[in-house]
């Protein structure tokens, strides 16, 4: 697994990022959305999608009262389908961003 901390300076946000993840992996990643006060019923269908060892999965979480959130993405079949799961989660990201901060998404 790969984890990566990004934060955004512009609006204090902070972004956990974990890629290539396997069920090994589990406890760490739920800790974290535990962390981000993820809801009972979000928590179990993540820890649902983190232990079944499907490829080419993800899930993104984010809290916008701790300006944090959570991106995973498991391990991938090929590098075309890691791609295709990256940007699927990231577009949840931005999606959520933009409408905490009131962005036009389809702007620059």
């Amino acid at each position: 697994m790969i984890r990566v901390d990004v934060y955004v300076p512009k609006w204090n946000y902070n972004v956990h990022c974990f890629f290539a993840v396997t069920e090994y992996w589990v406890d760490t990643i739920m800790e974290e959305l535990w962390k981000l006060q993820i809801p009972a019923d979000k928590a179990q269908r993540a820890y649902e999608n983190l232990t079944s060892g499907e490829l080419n999965t993800g899930l993104c979480f984010a809290n916008p009262q701790l300006r944090e959130a959570v991106i995973v993405v498991a391990k991938a079949s090929e590098p075309s389908e890691f791609i295709n799961s990256v940007s699927h989660e990231n577009h949840h990201l931005a999606s959520y961003i933009a409408k905490q901060f009131g962005l036009n998404p389809t702007g620059e």
